[in-house]
């Protein structure tokens, strides 16, 4: 009967492992731990012949629980079952005195042959003389079973115990200087390079896709500056410009609402129409411009751009160089206005104010005499 410990935080991996082990009359599962500690306790106390052990859990991981467990008794046969398919991880778990590696996503039947793998492999005698070379060709010819144990184990019998060969591995894996090994840079490759080739050309497809499929916009930006952030005209011109009067009055915001608004928007298009006879083949609405608009406030600044999309980029172009013109033809516009309403003003006063100076001199003088 081989005793076995479950070690795996999942409650459903757990589950899975045990309805897989139950089919086998001598498997018998003698505990279950949720982390590494759980794992270190348990293995001390119940003794089992194999430790299933998970990579990622709380508290402590299966590397640490291994490496603990194995430092107060190497014999114990640890397989580590985890989801990670790492290299690095696989020279970890074998350093940290792990028996065996297998991925979660293998069937019942080679775990269940890993098990029996191991299990045999540690009553297994030590190799005497020349039977560690062929031991070692042993390995090289016939490979891991499913990276799970470090050799065939029932394909050499009475010449192995796994432990010695665990440690044959370390001193190869970990020496001061090793040399670079091109056969395992080569297998290595082998067993990526399909998943990364399929995960590249469906890369390149998607971007081919894109590019064949999905209409291209050019996007055509321009500044405006403000000169003067507080007030764009005198209080005098706002007032005789019947501007409502606001303490919340904002040169910035008057423009944002001015830009995107139907006169300024169809005067762009009549700019593109005059400049360029028949370029536009169709009559382009201020609604259809403005969804492709965009007007924003620079941060800290009286700067506002706005930009414009459009799939013709000579379009897009004149049509922002038309809003831009037709926003400065309006700010021009209210200038003049104001201009000729101070103006306007400033005739009327003055003549008023003659009259009523003349008005006053005349009263002097009759004052006087």
């Amino acid at each position: 009967m081989i005793r076995i410990l479950i070690v795996d935080d999942q409650k459903t991996i757990i589950e899975k492992i045990k309805s897989m082990l139950q089919t086998q009359s001598d498997l018998k599962i003698v505990g279950v731990a949720s982390n590494g500690y759980e794992a270190i306790n348990l293995a001390t106390t119940l003794a089992p012949d194999i430790i299933l052990m998970d990579l990622e859990m709380p508290n402590l991981n299966g590397l640490a629980a291994t490496k603990l467990i194995c430092q107060q008794n190497p014999d114990f046969n640890i397989i580590i079952l985890t989801i990670q398919d790492r290299d690095d991880l696989l020279v970890q778990a074998l350093s940290a005195g792990a028996k065996g590696y297998l991925l979660k996503s293998v069937n019942a039947q080679e775990i269940i042959e890993t098990i029996y793998l191991v299990y045999k492999g540690s009553k297994l005698q030590k190799p005497r003389g020349n039977h560690l070379e062929e031991l070692h060709s042993l390995k090289n010819n016939n490979g891991y079973k499913n990276r799970a144990a470090f050799t065939r184990v029932a394909d050499y019998p009475k010449t192995l115990m796994s432990h010695i060969d665990l440690e044959e591995s370390n001193q190869r894996t970990f020496s001061p200087q090793p040399a670079f090994d091109f056969s395992a840079l080569i297998a290595i490759l082998k067993r990526r390079y399909p998943p990364a080739l399929m995960g590249f050309l469906s890369v390149l497809l998607g971007a081919v896709l894109y590019l064949i499929f999905v209409e291209r916009t050019y996007k055509s930006t321009a500044s405006i500056i403000l000169e003067d952030r507080q007030e764009s005209i005198s209080e005098l011109g706002k007032n005789l410009s019947n501007i409502l009067e606001s303490k919340e009055y904002s040169p910035l915001a008057t423009q944002l609402e001015l830009i995107p608004s139907k006169s300024v928007l169809n005067s762009a298009v009549e700019n593109v129409a005059q400049k360029k006879d028949g370029y536009l083949t169709k009559q382009i609405s201020a609604d259809e411009i403005r969804e492709d608009l965009g007007i924003k406030i620079l941060p800290n600044t009286n700067i506002l751009e706005v930009s414009y999309e459009n799939p013709d980029p000579e379009l897009a172009k004149l049509l922002l160089d038309g809003i831009v013109k037709a926003v400065i033809d309006r700010n021009t516009d209210s200038i003049r206005s104001e201009a000729s309403s101070v103006r306007q003003f400033l005739e009327n006063q003055v003549s008023k104010q003659r009259n009523e100076l003349s008005k006053l001199e005349t009263a002097e003088n009759s004052f006087r005499e």
